[in-house]
């Protein structure tokens, strides 16, 4: 099983724990860490779902997978997760709720029509659960036939922005109540009065904080309690997934085929939240955080395949799909993927290999470029939507590079410590240094090979397009 949910800042969760939620807001979570190898340094190919997505079911960069914006349609060309899981024997199902990788975008190639189930809003609260009809329906063959394999992957959102329209004032309430800690002093009224403020405003919250809040007359004490109000409604979306968790493992353990199970838990990106000093704030993509990089990956073997713990190396999204293979034993054809299989590392039998971690912003896209005011902050760095404005970055080890618009149209190369400084807000690059001009050479020739494979015919209909960035909140 692969549960990939969508913007998951993964210092809310226990397992990462870093001054976001404590294991009593992800139990689930939580207990799932503890019987998995939770992967310390896992890094995320862009902060845009329909680009990690393509990459996390194919294992492969932009480049070569062709999505960078969404929605696109992802090529026929490329070798899927589930293409490769069905060429083996495995029957493939997709539990799908994210509209940017979905069947009409060709992200279920490999599954067949039968086995592809919405997972829309009404049912995030009992998918994958005893609830949920298609997947008993799927454990109860799996109980009476023993030699049938097969590869679940799930995907939904219950943390993207808006935050506040994910979970109702009752449940806010029921959170804070149980969780004062995550609440930092924030009451249900505060959510009454400032959350329609959010709601309206939230694109130029996002994309030009300083004018919104001075067109808005928000004064300093209610910027600093929208701060506070916004991080514990995310907590508390973060609880509402960390059930669907639980109820997802409680079906598995039902069935009885719960430690037959290869259970990975990831998401497609993370999600940043206020930081004074960013040009942008709340949301993910277009400024490369390690808030909406760095994501969280939870494995748990099989039949007690390898022993749990931590693993310190560092990690892609497009080795995801490539190590799941591997522990199932589902050969791939050369050269199909980029990402490596982790497998000889997580049995012992090889060191972890030592990776290079690029990302990448997505191309803006020509509907929100026409949706922003010409004023916006964001025009200002994504001046147009071509790939040469395109963002990228690097991890290696606890460096993290990034070459970005320095906000006047010449791009400057930064670089961090990610050990004394995790949120990358203290830039450290000396184009004297051979180790940090090594990294901005490799950064330079990295955002040339994209920009060379990109392609602008996106296979989608103009009002499609519009209907999917509306229905994720993305233009007004």
């Amino acid at each position: 099983m692969l549960f990939a949910t969508c913007s998951l800042n993964k210092g809310f969760l226990a397992p990462y724990h870093a001054g976001g939620a404590s294991s009593d807001c992800t139990p689930a979570l939580a207990e799932l860490a503890a019987q998995s190898m939770v992967f310390e340094r896992h890094v995320t190919e862009a902060a845009a779902s329909g680009v990690a997505y393509a990459s996390l079911f194919t294992g492969l960069q932009a480049d070569r997978h062709g999505v960078y914006l969404h929605p696109s349609q992802l090529p026929e060309r490329v070798l899927t997760i589930f293409e490769a899981f069905a060429a083996a024997g495995w029957e493939t199902h997709y539990f799908n709720g994210h509209r940017m990788a979905s069947p009409e975008l060709h992200y279920a190639q490999g599954v067949a029509p039968e086995h592809v189930y919405p997972a829309h809003n009404k049912k995030r609260r009992t998918v994958l659960s005893s609830q949920d009809p298609n997947f008993q329906r799927l454990l109860a063959r799996m109980q009476t036939d023993p030699e049938l394999h097969a590869l679940v992957v799930v995907n939904f959102t219950v943390t993207h922005g808006a935050y506040t329209i994910q979970i109702d004032e009752q449940e806010f309430a029921d959170f804070i109540a149980a969780h004062p800690d995550e609440a930092r002093g924030v009451t249900v009224a505060d959510l009454r009065r400032l959350g329609p403020i959010y709601e309206e405003n939230r694109l130029g919250l996002q994309w030009d904080y300083a004018r919104t809040v001075e067109r808005l007359g928000l004064s300093s004490a209610d910027q600093e309690l929208l701060a506070r109000l916004l991080e514990a409604v995310y907590a508390a979306d973060v609880g509402v997934l960390d059930g669907i968790v639980a109820r997802a493992l409680a079906s598995l353990r039902a069935s009885g085929i719960d430690q037959d199970t290869l259970f990975a838990f990831t998401a497609d990106h993370g999600e940043y939240h206020f930081q004074p000093t960013r040009a942008f704030q709340w949301s993910h993509d277009m400024q490369l955080t390690p808030d909406d990089l760095f994501v969280p990956w939870l494995l748990r073997p099989a039949r007690a395949a390898f022993a749990p713990g931590r693993y310190t190396g560092v990690t892609r999204s497009i080795d995801v799909f490539p190590t799941l293979a591997g522990l199932c034993g589902v050969p791939l054809p050369a050269d199909a993927v980029e990402g490596v299989d982790l497998t000889p590392a997580l049995l012992g039998r090889e060191p972890p290999p030592d990776l290079l971690a690029p990302s990448h912003c997505s191309v803006l896209d020509p509907h929100v470029e026409e949706d922003l005011d010409p004023g916006t902050l964001l025009r200002r760095y994504y001046p147009a939507p071509d790939p040469e404005w395109m963002w990228v970055a690097v991890r290696e080890g606890d460096r993290f590079a990034r070459w970005r618009n320095g906000g006047d149209g010449t791009f400057v190369h930064e670089q961090f410590d990610l050990a004394s400084d995790p949120h990358a807000l203290q830039d450290r690059f000396d184009p004297n240094d051979p180790e940090d001009a090594r990294l901005a050479r490799w950064l330079e020739e990295y955002k040339a090979r994209l920009v060379t494979a990109y392609q602008t015919d996106r296979g989608v209909a103009d009002e499609q397009i519009q209907e999917d960035l509306r229905a994720l909140g993305y233009v007004r």
